[in-house]
């Protein structure tokens, strides 16, 4: 029951939290530079055609003149059919980036869903922490009781001071051991903050 009121509780978090993990920044910038690189890939395959204002003026000058055609053609034709004589390497090249996307995209999903793993676990852990915390509580209560029971006891003749003694070393280590819960319980909240991002420096 405790854990289905857990796994609840996680759907319940808004997922745009662990936007602020580390790893998870690294892995978004490293998918947005990798689907930037297929962009520029993409681009380089096609011709790019350009004019330039001398190579215009200079294909109506002097000899050019009855020559139009082929001195505006030649002004550019090398710009042209470049991409066209690289083909094959510039299909290879946005073919790897492709791939280098996939790859960037596949270690962007498994780096969320090991944050959701690692926000789930923290919850988990708080959650069994807390049952830890009420039963040493209970402990205690069970232990002072037996204390003040021992030395009635004690002062009407039917108990050693032995017994007092034992009784006290018993409140004594509940009480540590209380302690000792409470500090696992902040623990497991820290690592809870930590695990949906917080307490890290970023740089933008």
């Amino acid at each position: 029951m405790a854990l289905d009121t857990t796994y609840k509780t996680i759907k319940k978090l808004p997922l745009y939290l662990v936007q602020n993990r580390p790893d998870v920044r690294v892995a978004r910038y490293g998918l947005k530079s990798a689907n930037a690189r297929v962009g520029v890939a993409q681009k380089a395959r096609y011709p790019s055609l350009s004019i330039s204002l001398t190579g215009g003026v200079r294909s109506v000058l002097g000899t050019n003149w009855f020559n139009i055609p082929g001195s505006l053609l030649g002004s550019f034709i090398g710009g042209l059919t470049a991409p066209l004589f690289n083909g094959r390497q510039l299909k290879t090249q946005f073919k790897v980036a492709k791939l280098e996307r996939d790859e960037a995209e596949i270690n962007f999903q498994r780096t969320v869903y090991q944050a959701v793993v690692d926000i789930r676990n923290a919850l988990i852990s708080i959650d069994n922490l807390k049952k830890q915390l009420e039963i040493s509580k209970e402990k205690v209560r069970v232990s002072q009781k037996g204390l003040k029971n021992s030395r009635m006891l004690f002062r009407s003749g039917y108990a050693t001071y032995l017994e007092v003694i034992t009784a006290q070393s018993e409140v004594l280590n509940a009480a540590l051991n209380l302690v000792k819960a409470k500090a696992n319980l902040l623990t497991a909240r820290i690592q809870l903050y930590r695990a949906l991002g917080g307490g890290w420096k970023h740089i933008d």
